[in-house]
């Protein structure tokens, strides 16, 4: 569901989901250390981050599907909680702060951040209406969505353990983040074209075909809502 998942190294996993079992936790867990392994550590020490985000991103999303799909509605549930994503920022955007000494580096992270939490609190609303929401995926293209969600959220993975394990690699990794957040971003708008009442009149300009065009509309949101 969310954009951000960490090894269990890093945060631990029974206190990001307290209402798995025992059982579902560990399967959980070694899954994600699995990723970590073929995966993350891979994307860290590659020379060309970007590329081997890319060539890691279909094994990336196998590996989603193996850890989420046997637990998907508790998930379902858990992330229905609007306060449960704002700990969930808090935490990574203080993890940032702490340990990102570049402030340009950190501005970027911590905007990506930002968007990223904005994704998932949109994503929570509509997950109030699968079926509403499959039909939205499907109108604003539904390939093009997950492939710039995984590859967004697998960035967002390395980053923070980058953070810990190779600080010298996060100048560039933030700058492959803020790309991929900027490719997020019209689905986004998208999101909140569709789910805000006062921008109904929109949303027949939000199709498949002209989804860029999303982000302009999102960008005159308060001139629209002052009208």
């Amino acid at each position: 569901m969310s954009l951000v998942l960490v090894p269990s190294t890093t945060i631990r996993l029974a206190e990001i989901f307290p209402h798995l079992t025992e059982g579902e936790l560990e399967r959980l867990r070694k899954t994600i250390n699995l990723m970590d392994e073929k995966i993350f550590t891979p994307v860290i020490e590659s020379s060309d981050k970007e590329e081997a985000i890319e060539q890691e991103l279909y094994r990336y999303t196998f590996y989603l599907s193996q850890a989420f799909i046997p637990i998907l509605p508790k998930l379902i549930d858990w992330f229905k909680q609007p306060k449960v994503i704002i700990d969930f920022y808090d935490f990574f955007r203080g993890e940032v702060k702490e340990k990102v000494f570049n402030r340009y580096s950190r501005r970027l992270i911590i905007s990506a951040l930002n968007v990223a939490e904005e994704h998932d609190r949109y994503v929570s609303k509509l997950l109030s209406n699968i079926g509403e929401f499959v039909t939205l995926i499907g109108k604003i293209g539904s390939e093009a969505y997950f492939r710039t969600f995984a590859k967004t959220s697998l960035a967002m993975v390395v980053v923070f353990l980058a953070m810990n394990r190779k600080p010298g690699t996060v100048k560039d990794l933030s700058q492959v983040v803020k790309k991929y957040v900027d490719e997020l971003d019209p689905f986004i708008a998208t999101f909140q074209v569709f789910l805000e009442p006062e921008l109904a009149p929109l949303r027949k300009k939000t199709s498949e075909t002209d989804v860029e065009k999303a982000k302009e509309l999102r960008g005159s949101l308060f001139e629209i809502l002052e009208s």
